[in-house]
């Protein structure tokens, strides 16, 4: 048994368009097959994909929800963004932890994963990792653990300053060669 069955629909991936039936179970594609040759097979929902294309969700590599750098940048939740994403196809988001201060790299990450992993998004997420200021030199060594937790970018500012209101943003040459 399935969870979801797309049934019609013109199948697309980065080299052809295809006439096929998409099953999925447990949020993975687990079959695609000619119109038709999956009707046997029970699934609790069922889409008339009739004259659509159905395409693999959507990735946006860059979003700001609730980070403190500008009202602008906090006045998003991640709830509200990645259901706003979804009406357009997007089912996964790269979002941005905020290291400041004195606080490590890793407490960052863990922060923003809590913060967000508490409001329940829609969609599926991952980090980058923004180091500014005059970060502490021990979360250089720790970036190397951050990416064995999946976070696979790292953000410094070179040319932004920031403001009063959330401390300086940006970092020297000494700190970003390390």
């Amino acid at each position: 048994m399935y969870d979801l069955l797309i049934k019609n629909g013109l199948v697309a991936n980065e080299y052809h368009v295809l006439p096929l039936d998409v099953a999925v179970k447990d949020e993975k594609v687990v079959a695609l097959a000619l119109h038709g040759a999956l009707d046997e097979i029970h699934a609790t929902h069922v889409i008339d994909a009739q004259g659509k294309y159905v395409l693999p969700g959507g990735i946006d590599p860059h979003v700001h929800y609730d980070i403190s750098i500008s009202e602008a940048m906090t006045a998003q939740t991640p709830v509200a963004g990645s259901r706003a994403g979804l009406y357009g196809g997007t089912t996964t988001y790269i979002d941005f932890s905020l290291q400041a201060g004195e606080e490590s790299l890793l407490e960052s990450i863990q922060g923003k994963m809590a913060h967000t992993e508490a409001q329940n998004p829609h969609a599926d997420y991952a980090l980058h990792a923004i180091m500014s200021g005059d970060w502490p030199l021990k979360n250089a060594e720790m970036i190397a653990e951050a990416i064995s937790g999946g976070v696979m970018s790292f953000k410094f500012f070179t040319t932004f300053k920031g403001s009063p209101s959330i401390g300086g943003l940006m970092s020297d040459d000494g700190r970003i060669q390390i």
